[in-house]
């Protein structure tokens, strides 16, 4: 399986809902969108997907965001994307993610290191 998971945080600059719209400048198809909060954190979980010609199959991105108090977090995971008999995604799912990252970079966000 191919995937690329990327970690983004960002003091609150823009609302959940912001940036969501934002997020439509990646120009892939919403699957799902799941929003709840837990002990004062909002989460929100969103689902895309997009063909990809080159390979011939579809991608998939999971964006994970949160929000408490002033901070923002992002999980972006884009996965699948390859095709063949060998599964290979020429770097679909890369580019999904990357799609991702300057949409969220376009609302504050930067990248987070563990």
């Amino acid at each position: 399986m191919n995937r690329t998971t990327v970690y983004m945080s960002a003091q609150k600059q823009k609302s959940l809902q912001e940036i969501y719209e934002n997020l439509r400048t990646i120009q892939a198809d919403p699957v799902s969108k799941t929003e709840q909060t837990v002990n004062g954190v909002q989460i929100w979980a969103l689902v895309y997907e997009m063909f990809y010609f080159r390979t011939k199959s579809y991608a998939s991105l999971t964006v994970v965001l949160t929000e408490y108090e002033d901070r923002q977090t992002a999980c972006i995971v884009g996965s699948g994307g390859g095709g063949g008999v060998f599964n290979v995604s020429y770097g679909a799912n890369r580019d999904f993610v990357a799609k991702c990252e300057n949409a969220l970079k376009e609302c504050g966000f930067d990248f987070t290191y563990f």
